[in-house]
C-alpha cells in the first residue's frame, strides 16, 4: 500500500506499508528537512496516532524504515487494520483522539507514553506493555490493572465531577 505523508497540511513524501507475515514494514521518504527532529505518525479515523519513529536524513531525503509486528500494532488499537494517514512532524499531531480520563496522574500517562486509549461506551480501555525489561508507565495504578500474556489493561469509567 503507498499512501500520502503531509507535513504542516502539505503533501510531502510517500509511506510504503508492506505485510510480511506477523511484520509490517513502514518505508517513509521524502524531501530533506534541516530545522527540526521530525517524527512520523500514523493513524486512523478512530483510533490513537502511533509513533512510527523519528525520520533521518540520507542524502537529499528524510527517511524512516521501520518495521512493528501485529501485536505490537495492536496495542495501539491496529489489530485488524493499518493506519491511512501519515503526518511528519517535530511533535504529536493535533489530530490526536486521547480520551481524557478525569484523572491527572493517568492522562498523563496516556500522553507522556503515547498509550492506545479504546472507548466502549463510557468506559476506557487503557493498554501497555507488562514486561521485566520494558518500562511500566501505569505502575502507580498497578492493582486497578489486569494483567495477562505481557499486557496490562487499565479498564476505567471516566469521572464526572458535579457543580456544587
Amino acid at each position: 500500500m503507498t499512501a500520502e505523508v503531509r507535513r504542516n497540511g502539505r503533501a510531502w513524501g510517500t509511506a510504503e506499508v508492506t505485510e510480511h507475515g506477523t511484520a509490517v514494514r513502514f518505508c517513509i521518504s521524502g524531501p530533506l528537512c534541516r530545522d527540526a527532529v521530525y517524527r512520523v505518525w500514523g493513524r486512523s479515523a478512530d483510533r490513537e496516532p502511533i509513533l512510527l519513529g523519528v525520520a533521518e536524513p540520507d542524502g537529499d531525503r528524510l527517511v524512516l524504515d521501520r518495521t512493528r509486528t501485529r501485536s505490537e500494532l495492536a496495542l495501539f488499537g491496529y489489530r485488524d487494520a493499518l493506519p491511512e494517514e501519515y503526518i511528519l512532524s517535530v511533535r504529536e499531531p493535533e489530530w490526536s483522539i486521547s480520551e481524557r480520563t478525569g484523572d491527572e496522574c493517568i492522562d498523563h500517562a496516556v500522553r507522556a507514553h503515547h498509550l492506545p486509549v479504546e472507548r466502549e461506551g463510557e468506559l476506557l480501555r487503557i493498554r501497555c506493555a507488562f514486561d521485566k525489561n520494558t518500562e511500566f508507565p501505569l505502575a502507580f495504578a498497578f492493582c486497578l490493572c489486569r494483567v495477562k500474556a505481557g499486557e496490562a489493561v487499565l479498564e476505567w469509567t471516566k469521572k464526572q465531577i458535579e457543580p456544587q
